[in-house]
């Protein structure tokens, strides 16, 4: 995981033992501000254990997806979970090889995420403020890169 700059603080995952953490640390200092830490692993072999996916930070908040599909919408400042919800449970789909390593976009009132692997949609999008699964679309399984906007042809 890549880091999210946002004022004076900082936020990325990391993999500490057998959780896997959204940090926030200071940015000129380097000094932990907050740590929120899901009780879970994802190893692979070329890969290593942890998250790969960089936080977003829109507004207040902190939107990290890790490894194993868990996204978490948490408070920027004391890091408290708003809401959670198991991306890869809550489409049918199942993880691939290095796990879930698309970071979220916020798209307006929406974070759009990706879900891994066959059997779910290719992007699926969830209410910021409450987390609640708004859309979901795309036949194919998603891969490493991580949603973007763009328009194409004008």
């Amino acid at each position: 995981s890549s880091f999210a700059v946002s004022g004076d603080l900082m936020y990325t995952q990391e993999q500490r033992g057998e959780s896997e953490c959204v940090v926030c640390y200071r940015l000129l200092t380097g000094d932990e501000v907050w740590v929120h830490a899901e009780p879970v692993i994802f190893t692979s072999s070329l890969g290593g254990p942890g998250p790969r996916a960089t936080p977003t930070v829109h507004s207040s908040r902190v939107f990290a997806v890790g490894a194993t599909g868990v996204l978490n919408c948490l408070d920027a400042i004391t890091g408290r979970r708003v809401w959670s919800v198991d991306i890869l449970k809550d489409n049918g789909a199942e993880n691939i090889a290095h796990g879930v390593c698309a970071s979220p976009l916020v798209l307006g009132d929406w974070v759009v995420v990706c879900p891994t692997g066959s059997g779910g949609p290719s992007l699926v999008a969830y209410d910021r403020d409450t987390g609640e699964r708004v859309w979901g679309g795309g036949p194919h399984g998603a891969s490493y890169a991580s949603p973007v906007v763009v328009e194409l042809g004008g």
